[in-house]
């Protein structure tokens, strides 16, 4: 288990999952350095995956110095929310990310 500090308190995975989720996740994996800058403060930027359900694994960041975090659950609705507008002139069009459907 890979314990780090953030915000000044040592956290396990699974408390760090629960502070990108807001709920305590089924299972977690080992801390990593998520390799980026925080946008809010610059320090750096921890990652943890975890299953916040039997069906779901989502990968959560956090800065180890403030409160910003998000996960790439996160990052897909901003995407998804851009895909709003296709069909407009510059979008581009539902078939450039199949992916994404559902």
């Amino acid at each position: 288990m890979s314990n780090r500090v953030v915000q000044g308190r040592m956290v396990t995975p699974e408390r760090l999952a629960e502070l990108v989720e807001g709920e305590r996740p089924m299972e977690a994996e080992d801390i990593e350095d998520a390799g980026r800058e925080c946008p809010d403060c610059g320090e750096n930027v921890l990652q943890v995956g975890y299953m916040p359900s039997i069906t779901e694994f989502v990968t959560g960041y956090k800065c180890q110095e403030c409160d910003w975090a998000e996960s790439d659950r996160d990052w897909l609705d901003r995407v998804r929310s851009l895909r709003v507008g296709a069909g407009r002139a510059g979008s581009l069009p539902d078939s450039t990310w199949p992916h994404l459907s559902g």
